[in-house]
């Protein structure tokens, strides 16, 4: 099928922006083919969406490796648009549909939203934490998180921006640790 993704369904504004028809291949072509006929958000939209929560579903397995440094596929997209108008949380609605029937473990315990510290997002992707008991035994003292694969959604962007000004916050530092791809850890007395 020739057409591109747009065709049938959302129609650009003049003089918007539209990726070529090579933008579109594979699954996630197929995928942004399947909806756009029959929603009013952008393909560009459901296309950075789902491959953002594909590369999030996949988890660590799929990676490429670029001089010394290992690239999984994280996709972090903002979507900017008019309030109300934009369709962005549409566009969100229609990829979390398709989603949750290939993988409902990942839909229901594997996505969250509300930004808030560093601490916060480390504690959501925390490792087992033991120490020896009394007897010399192990003891588990925080089961952790077995499934680290973590969609975070922000449905205003101006939302986490603000918390990273608040003095002493350690959002922006976390999250630029996850995007490197380096050990998420705070060092902390009580817990890192």
């Amino acid at each position: 099928m020739e057409m591109l993704p747009f065709e049938g369904g959302w129609l650009p504004p003049k003089d918007w922006p539209v990726l070529a028809k090579e933008a579109y291949q594979g699954l996630a072509g197929e995928v942004v083919r399947a909806i756009a006929p029959n929603t009013e958000s952008d393909p560009v939209a459901i296309l950075a969406l789902f491959l953002a929560a594909y590369g999030s579903m996949i988890g660590r397995g799929a990676h490429f490796v670029v001089e010394g440094d290992t690239h999984h596929c994280k996709l972090w997209p903002v979507l900017v648009g008019k309030s109300s108008l934009a369709r962005k949380g549409t566009a969100q609605g229609r990829v979390k549909q398709v989603l949750r029937r290939i993988d409902e473990h990942w839909y229901f315990n594997c996505q969250a939203q509300g930004l808030s510290s560093g601490e916060g997002l480390i504690y959501h992707v925390r490792d087992r934490k033991t120490k020896e008991g009394k007897d010399g035994e192990t003891v588990v003292v925080d089961e952790g998180v077995v499934d680290k694969r973590l969609m975070l959604t922000e449905p205003e962007f101006a939302g986490p921006l603000t918390v990273m000004q608040r003095e002493g916050n350690t959002l922006s530092v976390a999250l630029r640790m996850a995007w490197d791809d380096t050990t998420l850890q705070t060092l902390t007395k009580k817990s890192s």
